[in-house]
């Protein structure tokens, strides 16, 4: 996932994705997601593509730790990130 002037973007597994973000403090909200439409050969990778891009949309807030990107919706429930420079 990268972050640049207000838009995100990344792979999602068998798919690229990009839309906007916002942040304000450690709030955190991405706007709805474009994706390319390829099938994922394996039907695993494929349901863990669709749930990692239904979580962004629930993301409200993300801090850095260690030089981890953590995101977290309402629930306490996290995804988190490592740096890959």
């Amino acid at each position: 996932m990268s972050f640049e002037d207000g838009r995100v973007g990344g792979n999602s597994s068998c798919n690229t994705f990009g839309g906007e973000y916002k942040v304000q403090g450690d709030n955190i909200e991405f706007g709805v997601m474009m994706s390319t439409m390829m099938a994922c050969a394996d039907n695993n990778a494929m349901m863990q593509e669709q749930e990692y891009l239904a979580f962004l949309g629930t993301v409200e807030t993300w801090k850095l730790d260690n030089g981890q990107l953590l995101l977290f919706d309402a629930n306490g429930d996290m995804l988190v990130f490592e740096s890959q420079n």
